[in-house]
This record gives C-alpha cells, sequence and structure tokens, in this order.
C-alpha cells in the first residue's frame, strides 16, 4: 500500500511541476512511461482512482487522452505533494 502512495504522489507531482493545469496538460500514455519502472503496473489503477476523486481530470486531445490537475482541488494536491510520506 505504501508503494501505492508513491505512485500517486509521483503522478500529482509530475504533473504539478509540468504546469499541467487547464490548458497545460500531458498525454496520460507520456505520464504512465514517464514513471519509475517500479510504478508503472500501479499506475493505471492509480491514475483512475485520482480521476475518480477529481484531482486529475481526462480531455481528449487529436494525440489521445490527456491529463491535467484539477485547480479546484488544489487544497488535495497539495496534501498529496507535501504531506503523504
Amino acid at each position: 500500500m505504501e508503494l501505492y502512495k508513491e505512485v500517486r504522489k509521483s503522478i500529482v507531482k509530475k504533473l504539478f511541476k509540468k504546469g499541467c493545469f487547464g490548458k497545460g496538460h500531458m498525454l496520460a500514455i507520456r505520464l504512465h512511461k514517464s514513471l519509475p519502472k517500479q510504478f508503472i503496473p500501479y499506475s493505471k489503477k492509480a491514475i483512475k482512482e485520482l480521476t475518480r476523486r477529481e484531482i486529475i481530470l481526462i480531455k481528449k486531445t487529436k494525440h489521445g487522452m490527456a491529463a491535467y490537475l484539477n485547480m479546484k482541488q488544489l487544497h488535495e494536491i497539495e496534501k498529496i505533494i507535501y504531506e503523504e510520506h
């Protein structure tokens, strides 16, 4: 379970650092492949869970599905990045 929290933190942190809010986004496949190898088996499940909690939003682009952070959940995003160990 600790590894799963690290995967979630890594996903949110990567989107946060890249400035993926609203217009800025990252293709879901790139997000998935940019994670460390030990996180990849858990990444799809983590992305679905973060989407269900509306921390990450998904939109369709001409290149595929893209993920970005929901600014309405900024408090929750900061909690995941800074408080989960």
